[in-house]
């Protein structure tokens, strides 16, 4: 699992290199992310100070990094902090290339307008996730977040979804959900 993580990561190097080589480094958007938290079952991962992994509605699976790269068009180390689906990345995409996207794809982007013209900055200050509520499901298990506040439940197999419990947690206040 370790090799595969480094490999990985050597791997993004030579892409952006090759990028670099051939000039449009400074004109491709570059992201990165997850689709789920670290694979805990390995013991290769920590999601440490979050519950849960891969294959968990709990913050260590639904709480991924996501990098983004777009030379002179993003800041660098800049932290956004909006919460973001995987789903926005396709919106996103067509906003910068001032395209409308189908009534089919769902998320929103997360590309700041502001008047006529756009401004590619994924900033701290703007408030365009105006998303009030997430919903997720993962093999029967189900959760909600909004406004702060997440609640999941983990679901039986075979039990009617009736029988589920439910728990509330109030995230900015209790992130590792205990």
């Amino acid at each position: 699992y370790y090799a595969m993580i480094k490999n990985l990561d050597d791997s993004i190097g030579e892409i952006k290199k090759a990028l670099e080589n051939e000039g449009i480094l400074d004109n491709t958007l570059i992201i990165f992310t997850s689709d789920n938290g670290g694979a805990t079952y390995t013991r290769a991962t920590n999601n440490s100070p979050y519950l849960g992994g891969k294959m968990s509605n709990f913050e260590g699976g639904t709480v991924v990094p996501m990098m983004i790269q777009w030379n002179n068009k993003i800041k660098p180390q800049e932290n956004y902090n909006h919460m973001v689906s995987l789903l926005d990345i396709v919106p996103t995409i067509l906003d910068i290339l001032s395209l409308d996207a189908p009534e089919t794809i769902k998320g929103i982007s997360q590309l700041p307008i502001h008047g006529t013209s756009m401004k590619y900055t994924f900033s701290k200050n703007t408030s365009v996730s105006n998303k009030k509520v997430q919903y997720f499901e993962m093999l029967g298990d189900r959760g909600i977040w909004a406004n702060g506040w997440k609640a999941v439940t983990r679901h039986q197999k075979g039990e009617p979804f009736e029988n589920d419990k439910w728990e509330l947690y109030q995230i900015e206040k209790d992130f590792s959900e205990k």
